[in-house]
């Protein structure tokens, strides 16, 4: 594939992850990033997302911290 598809999937998919995750989608939105997490771009969120998709605490933890940042966020 493209290097220019891959890049947008990325984008896209870490975008979609992310929301997923805010709403408390958690399966869900773990499930996004065990399948596309390679392709994620490599901002901080996007790595967080990819050092916390291997088991489901990790994930839930990235979770709640993601959720706290979005409720504080001025």
């Amino acid at each position: 594939m493209p290097s220019g598809y891959l890049k947008a999937r990325g984008r896209i998919s870490r975008n979609l992850t992310y929301c997923q995750l805010l709403s408390g989608r958690l399966a869900l939105s773990r499930q996004e990033a065990l399948k596309y997490g390679k392709y994620f771009t490599k901002d901080p969120i996007g790595k967080l997302m990819n050092m916390a998709k291997h088991t489901p605490a990790t994930w839930w933890m990235l979770a709640k911290l993601l959720q706290y940042r979005e409720y504080h966020r001025k």
